[in-house]
């Protein structure tokens, strides 16, 4: 996966006229599901953006789709910092290079966290993320995942990505690829790109309706 920030005072701006979804309203520290569209609202990707105030977003992407990404995201970083919109103050992107995400997933999850950390994961619901301290590591961790169960995404720095992988794998926690997580987020019927979705299918064909903001939508079904 690939993880990035976009900051700057139009941060907010920026990221509702980047994605179809209806940020400026989620709070602090919470997250959502997003798509990234072309000019003929077919999908390039699927995103989840979280918001950690008005002006600061973590986005994270696929990894399959970084070289349309990556040029996209900069290609609109540019007409928006050079448009009457950017005046309000620039927004900046900083791709976070080398960084792990650790997806610990399961009904037991949440249980096996918990004997790591002194923070109390019941304050952490699905959606919400926090910066959560774990054996020593102060880690950005998400509610959620892409299983349809109850787990964690935990974002790491590159230093400390291997010890922290280490640290979660330990029994009874098993390693699994994207072969195991693929069979369950066919079960959860959750959308994978490069298979439901694409540049030529729309999120309301893809059933994503749902993460349009209403006037976008209304406008889209017109």
């Amino acid at each position: 996966m690939v993880q990035s920030n976009f900051r700057g005072h139009t941060a907010s701006e920026f990221m509702e006229w980047l994605s179809p979804s209806a940020l400026k309203s989620l709070d602090p520290y919470h997250s959502t599901l997003s798509v990234l569209l072309n000019e003929t609202g077919g999908i390039i990707d699927d995103t989840i953006i979280t918001k950690h105030s008005n002006e600061a977003y973590y986005v994270v992407t696929n990894a399959g789709r970084r070289d349309r990404d990556l040029p996209w995201f900069q290609a609109k970083l540019e007409e928006w910092n050079s448009s009457e919109r950017g005046k309000g103050g620039p927004v900046e992107m900083e791709v976070l290079e080398g960084w792990g995400l650790l997806a610990l997933q399961g009904p037991e999850a949440a249980s096996y966290l918990q004997t790591l950390t002194s923070f109390d994961l019941k304050r952490l619901t699905f959606g919400k993320s926090a910066f959560v301290p774990i054996e020593g590591f102060n880690l950005h961790v998400a509610r959620g995942g892409y299983t349809g169960e109850d787990g964690f995404e935990i974002s790491i720095p590159p230093s400390q990505t291997v010890e922290v992988a280490n640290l979660l794998s330990k029994s009874p926690v098993q390693l699994t690829g994207l072969g195991a997580r693929d069979s369950l987020r066919l079960e959860a019927g959750m959308c994978l790109y490069g298979q439901d979705l694409d540049e030529n299918i729309s999120p309301i064909e893809a059933g994503l309706a749902w993460v349009i903001r209403e006037p976008i939508y209304a406008l889209l079904q017109a």
